[in-house]
């Protein structure tokens, strides 16, 4: 998979659906972040010939302001 190609999506409850909020790839880190406001459920995907394929993320909150 082209680790490029990964993408945060955000669990819409209201319409029932996961949103694409994008997200910046750090290949050298090994790691896709956004900036989030709030709590939710969300889930790292990449598209596939099938759909989406789901991966388990590692949630981690950045200690800078």
């Amino acid at each position: 998979i082209n680790p490029n190609s990964l993408r945060i999506f955000r669990w819409n409850e209201a319409q029932a659906r996961w949103d694409d909020l994008g997200g910046s790839v750090n290949q050298s880190h090994q790691l896709v972040s956004i900036d989030v406001d709030h709590l939710s459920l969300f889930a790292l995907m990449a598209p596939t010939s099938a759909g989406y394929k789901y991966y388990l993320p590692v949630i981690m909150k950045d200690s800078q302001p």
